[in-house]
């Protein structure tokens, strides 16, 4: 029973694990997406519907391309 249980424990934290990458995945992939918008001057409005980051997040990813400028 104590391996069944085990099993049962490591196959669910490895579906958390998983999925928790997958998000953190997409919303990377969705943050690129912005640097490119913004590089090539899309209108911020655009560029949150296109990604649906959030206004706080892309006045962030400004002032981090400030930064690398």
């Amino acid at each position: 029973k104590w391996e069944r249980d085990w099993n049962s424990n490591m196959h669910y934290a490895e579906e958390t694990g998983m999925k928790k990458g997958m998000k953190k995945g997409m919303k990377e992939g969705r943050k690129e997406v912005a640097i490119k918008m913004l590089q090539e001057k899309i209108d911020e409005e655009i560029i949150l519907k296109v990604t649906n980051l959030k206004s706080e997040e892309i006045e962030k990813i400004k002032q981090e391309l400030k930064i690398k400028l």
